[in-house]
């Protein structure tokens, strides 16, 4: 994102929108910056490059939980 960082777009959603569920999708995929992604209030983590059935899957859970 050229013109917003990330992590800024995280902490503003989860601050202002907190029942919105954010997959962060990144090229970082250390294990520190997931527990990051997920401690600042992302749903899910992604590395690039991801695999299409590893993000159909986190869809699903999301909408299963949104019908509880």
């Amino acid at each position: 994102m050229p013109e917003s960082e990330g992590w800024h777009v995280l902490n503003v959603f989860s601050q202002f929108h907190p029942s919105t569920r954010l997959i962060n999708m990144t090229a970082h995929g250390e294990g520190e910056f997931s527990k990051l992604a997920m401690k600042k209030g992302a749903f899910a983590y992604v590395e690039k490059p991801y695999l299409i059935h590893r993000i159909k899957d986190i869809l699903k859970e999301t909408s299963t939980l949104l019908l509880k």
